[in-house]
């Protein structure tokens, strides 16, 4: 019962919104380290750096988490680093390679780099395995940067279609 005290006391200090770097940090260090390993601890940890514009610490954060188990919080959290590199996400993500939001996240990353060619595989991989609208769009843009305008046209149509039927 007082570890999840503890727990809730915690996770309600990393929801407040600090604007001290040095704060969260001495704050995080000061707990005890069974709770630094709680999942939903580190997401808000993770989370807080990077509004404190943190990448590096919150890029070591995530990445540790994502090399032992797939959790898509922190994979969203991942495609917020500004610096991601396509070959260091493919590697750390690699595992994972048949899970469609990997596929897809691979892709946002892959589009922002500009690599198109390989954005467009891993959104069609992504799409294969589950239509999502986030999905079409991608690969509305990436048609389109391909040079591919009625591919891309498609797209938004197929897009459209999904978003009204609602199904998405």
């Amino acid at each position: 019962e007082l570890s999840e005290l503890s727990l809730f006391v915690h996770q309600q200090w990393l929801k407040l919104k600090t604007e001290d770097a040095k704060t969260l940090m001495a704050h995080w260090r000061s707990m005890p380290k069974a709770l630094r390993n709680d999942p939903d601890l580190l997401f808000l940890y993770a989370e807080q750096l990077l509004q404190l514009k943190l990448d590096q610490e919150a890029e070591t954060v995530i990445v540790d988490i994502l090399k032992h188990r797939l959790d898509v919080r922190f994979l969203a959290l991942y495609l917020q680093l500004p610096a991601i590199e396509l070959k260091s996400a493919e590697k750390l993500l690699a595992r994972y390679d048949t899970h469609m939001e990997v596929l897809l996240a691979l892709a946002k990353i892959a589009y922002r780099t500009q690599a198109f060619k390989m954005a467009r595989g891993y959104a069609e991989r992504a799409q294969a395995m589950k239509e999502t609208l986030a999905g079409y769009a991608l690969l509305a843009n990436i048609m389109e940067c391909l040079g591919e305008i009625q591919m891309s046209q498609a797209y938004l149509h197929q897009l459209a279609h999904a978003y009204t039927d609602g199904s998405q």
